[in-house]
């Protein structure tokens, strides 16, 4: 067996009955651009938001990082999906195996989701909160706003990006399920620089779960909901520590 496949991929991931993806260095090259957009909606946003609400500018203001996150996962999914399909001989659905999962096993990953979060805690320190994340928390003025960036626009944004469009052309290529999963996670633990080192390396470790499960079930959704339950579970509780605080 080549170092091109694990041993657990299913028979719904891009396979030879598929066209093939892009290859490794025009994904290089797309996600840069991907990027790129991002970066630039990002700041339209940003240089948007100082216009209606002026004053000093901060990286962990709430209502700020809501913005930003939901208008990149407009952006960015889009973006990926237009790039794939720019790619002939491959359907968007195969590109980013856009498959549903049978019931039974989509709880079981989400259950092995929830021990990373009970996990996570355990290593970083029960009862504590990022201060960067309860910055933004407290100071975001319309909360549910923030609820839905973290739960629903950073799963979509970061998953369809990471575990996405990068994933599918990483893996395809000499370096394989393994090589993705962890390009893929480093690079995705390094864009959570507002973080501790400790969370970051949390982080890293999540994104290598997140590849696999990806690789294991053969669908994009499967990492998308557990990314979206670990958010979930992660706002949830940082609302209920400050609550217990005040």
């Amino acid at each position: 067996m080549s170092a091109t496949d694990l041993p657990l991929v299913e028979s719904q991931a891009v396979t030879s009955s598929a066209g093939r993806p892009w290859g490794f260095w025009p994904t290089v090259g797309l996600s840069l651009a991907i990027v790129f957009v991002a970066v630039c909606v990002e700041t339209m946003v940003t240089l948007g938001y100082m216009v209606f609400r002026p004053g000093i500018l901060s990286t962990d203001d709430g209502m700020l990082v809501a913005l930003t996150v939901l208008a990149g996962a407009i952006v960015v999914p889009l973006s990926c999906l237009g790039c794939a399909a720019l790619k002939k001989g491959i359907s968007v659905r195969d590109y980013f195996a856009l498959y549903s999962v049978p019931l039974k096993q989509l709880l079981a990953w989400l259950g092995i989701a929830i021990v990373l979060a009970v996990a996570t805690d355990l290593v970083t320190g029960v009862g504590k909160i990022e201060q960067w994340q309860e910055n933004t928390y407290r100071s975001a003025t319309f909360k549910p706003l923030l609820w839905l960036a973290v739960v629903v626009g950073a799963p979509l944004t970061e998953e369809f990006f990471f575990r996405g469009f990068l994933f599918v052309g990483l893996w395809k290529s000499r370096l394989g399920g393994i090589g993705a999963i962890l390009v893929t996670s480093l690079l995705w633990a390094a864009t959570h620089t507002q973080y501790t080192l400790t969370s970051i390396v949390s982080i890293f470790a999540l994104g290598l779960v997140l590849g696999y499960a990806r690789i294991r079930t053969g669908s994009l959704v499967v990492p998308i909901a557990m990314h979206s339950l670990t958010g979930f579970l992660a706002i949830l509780e940082t609302a209920i520590l400050l609550h217990i605080r005040s």
